[in-house]
């Protein structure tokens, strides 16, 4: 393998990307490859064009710049994800926290004004909402559950490098799996809820690639999660305690009668940052 370049790699990459992605999209990937591992911030390879680059990081680029022509996401390939200005790793066992989380994070740390919360994560996947929330509100004391022994250990991880002292479970929220530290101030989940038959509105490279159990429900039952979750509330909710929840944006109006019909009063619909309503909150009245 010949070495290259700085500038003969980002040229090299763009050709690769440009057949694929949109400008924007080869601009984004190219700067998070070439700064990962060449480790310098992105302005030096157009300060130092010429610099060469070893033959071994030169293939590692190339090989990834594949990769990622190939379906396989950016984060997965770099092992590392931002999500409220953390930097989370993540692989093929935890789904990719998107932006729309961010928002469902930001509306629970806006609400809070306890003093000493009691918090619950249902489904954390790689922590982020946990970590985010336990970053962020002082004094939390945080649990996280999840059905995946893979997921738990990427959490886990996580949460160390941010020293966020959570208590870490593995529980099925489906079935009669016992919550410690019940009852909660906050609950909050993004569970599955995308139906299989919106399986073909979806990009190839997270069917191929991100973990279904963390996606997909089935189109008879699409709201078990939410069912189940609002179901235990009278053993995971403090009377008086909120719930927020990520949505699929189908079933809004459904989401305000479940939570309604289940002892849960002030419930808000709210937008996302495409105008859609994919969050929903509640007081539980007990």
């Amino acid at each position: 393998m010949k070495s290259y370049t700085q500038r003969q790699l980002f040229d090299e990459v763009g050709l690769v990307l440009n057949q694929f992605f949109t400008s924007g999209e080869v601009n984004s990937l190219r700067r998070m490859l070439l700064e990962h591992v060449l480790k310098i911030p992105y302005y030096h390879v157009h300060l130092t064009p010429n610099a060469q680059v070893s033959p071994s990081l030169s293939k590692n680029i190339l090989d990834m710049t594949g990769q990622l022509v190939r379906g396989v996401p950016i984060q997965y390939l770099l092992g590392e994800t931002t999500f409220m200005e953390l930097n989370l790793t993540v692989n093929p066992s935890v789904l990719i926290p998107r932006p729309e989380t961010e928002e469902l994070v930001r509306w629970v740390i806006a609400d809070c004004h306890l003093p000493k919360p009691k918090i619950l994560d249902i489904g954390t996947g790689s922590g982020c909402i946990a970590i985010a929330l336990a970053q962020n509100i002082p004094d939390s004391t945080l649990t996280a559950v999840d059905i995946s022994p893979d997921a738990l250990k990427v959490a886990r991880h996580n949460a160390k490098i941010y020293s966020a002292s959570i208590c870490f479970v593995e529980a099925d929220i489906l079935s009669g799996s016992l919550i410690p530290n019940a009852p909660f101030d906050i609950v909050v989940s993004n569970p599955p809820y995308v139906r299989s038959s919106e399986r073909r509105f979806m990009h190839k490279n997270v069917l191929d690639h991100e973990p279904p159990l963390a996606l997909f429900v089935s189109d008879d039952n699409p709201l078990q999660f939410y069912k189940a979750i609002v179901s235990k509330s009278s053993k995971l909710i403090k009377q008086g305690g909120r719930l927020f929840l990520e949505i699929n944006e189908e079933f809004g109006n459904q989401m305000v009668e479940l939570l309604e019909a289940n002892h849960f009063g002030k419930v808000t619909l709210r937008k996302d940052i495409n105008e859609r309503y994919r969050m929903i909150s509640g007081t539980y009245t007990g």
